[in-house]
Formats: structure tokens, sequence, C-alpha cells
């Protein structure tokens, strides 16, 4: 048995002799990754970098592979959603609202998803950061500016995501099911398989409340009659957001259409504010 030890970025035995690297995005690769010159967009995190980078890796590594394939100088910041400011944003060019277990995170997404579409950011959200995106939007139509998540504010007057109504848990690679000519479907391109790990839904009011202000369900999932919300996207602007783990289906060298398409808009955007 070798004990490895992390050095700098070089993983280490007792020997001296190095058995891998990890780049600057945390990832660890079996060679010495190259130097990228820091030029192109960068993009917010949202979470712990301690938890992105060592519990929950998979969101940053296809963060990490996106910006790898479409902007090798690009780069990534953590923007701590249990902290949020009001220059949380400042020269961000693009924002990524992960998924998780941790409703503490709820309130510091949603205030940070409102933000970013505030401010025209490309948007994605995956799981609870659908959710989040969802519960912020809908809080700009009438009747939904209160609205929290069940989950985290169970005894609020009005829910934007509620259990699912049989008390399953949607769990596995499952179809999604893109509408058509959704900008969805144009970006997965016959790739229609997400892992899925989640009880709660959006509530079915809130379909409603998104399309009035230019959201629309762009997947429907779940039994003929349940009509769970698998995916959001705008009408304008790279604002999605997938009920499921697109992260987990993503490699380096190969990442998901969602998150190429994210760092592509990024680095539309980082044109945009400096010209």
């Amino acid at each position: 048995m070798r004990t490895v030890t992390l050095d700098g970025d070089r993983f280490v035995d007792e020997a001296g002799a190095v058995s891998g690297w990890r780049d600057r995005f945390g990832r660890v690769l079996p060679e010495r990754p190259s130097l990228a010159v820091a030029s192109g967009p960068v993009i917010g995190l949202v979470g712990s970098e301690t938890q992105l980078r060592d519990t929950c890796p998979a969101p940053l590594a296809a963060l990490a592979a996106a910006i790898e394939a479409e902007a090798p100088g690009g780069d990534i910041r953590f923007v701590d959603p249990h902290r949020v400011s009001d220059g949380a944003l400042d020269g961000l060019d693009g924002l990524l609202l992960p998924g998780g277990s941790d409703v503490t995170l709820a309130a510091g997404q949603v205030s940070l998803a409102g933000s970013a579409r505030a401010a025209g950011l490309p948007l994605l959200g995956l799981c609870l950061g659908m959710q989040s995106m969802a519960t912020a939007i809908a809080r700009q139509v009438p009747g939904w500016a209160t609205a929290e998540m069940a989950e985290a504010a169970p005894d609020a007057e009005r829910h934007s995501v509620v259990p699912i109504e049989t008390g399953e848990h949607r769990l596995g690679r499952l179809e999604i099911r893109a509408e058509p000519e959704s900008r969805l479907a144009d970006l997965l391109a016959g790739e229609n398989a997400i892992a899925y790990n989640h009880r709660y839904r959006l509530a079915p009011g809130v379909h409603r409340a998104l399309a009035s202000v230019g959201i629309r369900v762009a997947a429907l999932g779940g039994a003929a009659d349940q009509g769970i919300a698998d995916a959001i996207e705008a009408e304008n602007g790279y604002c999605i957001g997938v009920q499921g783990h697109p992260e987990l289906a993503s490699r380096q060298g190969r990442p998901h259409p969602l998150f190429r398409a994210l760092v592509a808009e990024a680095m539309a955007f980082a044109d945009t504010r400096s010209s």
C-alpha cells in the first residue's frame, strides 16, 4: 500500500514519485496540466469552494471541461450563497447554480438567480438550482412575490416548489422529453437521458406564472398526468434550468452540451461587456 499526499499541485508518494496532478479547477489528472493564459469569460459557480472541490466535484468538473473546450483562458469563481453581497456577481460573465440536498443554500441561490437574470447573465440551473431560478423569476409575477420552496420554508403562504404528489423519489437515469423546437431540444440533439435525484417539483401554478414573464417549460416528465417540469428556458437570453444532473454525463474532452452552451454564451456576454 502506498500513501499519497497532495504537495502543491502534485500527488506524491513516500518515495517522491508523482502519481497525478491537480489542475487549477481541482480536477485530478494523470499528466501535468498545461498552463492556460488567463483571458476569457469568468463563470460563477454557486456554493462552498471546499464542498465543490472535495465533496461534490461533478458540477465543477463539468464546467471546467466546458471551459477547456470552448474558452481555454476562462476561469471559475466560487460564489458563497450563505454570504450574498451587493457585488457578488460583479465581473462575472455567467452563473451556474448546482443541485444538492442542502436547502440552507436555497435563499442565497434564489437571490443570486434573481440578480443574474436581471443583469442578463447567462444562467444554468441544475436540480435545486433550477428550482431556485424558477422561484426567483416567479417572484416577479403578481401574487408570487413571497413564494418559497416548500422544502426550505414549509410554513410559507405560497410554495413555488412542492413535494411530488405521489410521494415518489425520482432517481436514476431517465429520458428528458424536450419540447419540439425548444432551445433545449436543439442543444441536447438526441442526448436525451439525464440522471435524476429529486422528491420535489415545480408547483403547477408556477408554470403559468413563468410563462407570463417569458419562461417556458421546455420538457415535461413523470407520468402523462403529472406534468412535472423537467426543464425551463427563457425566450430571450441563455437561461435554462434542468431538474436532473447533466454534469454526471460530462467528461473531460466531451463536456455536456448544456455546459458548452453556457460557456459559449458567457464568452459572448464578456465580449459585450468589454466593448
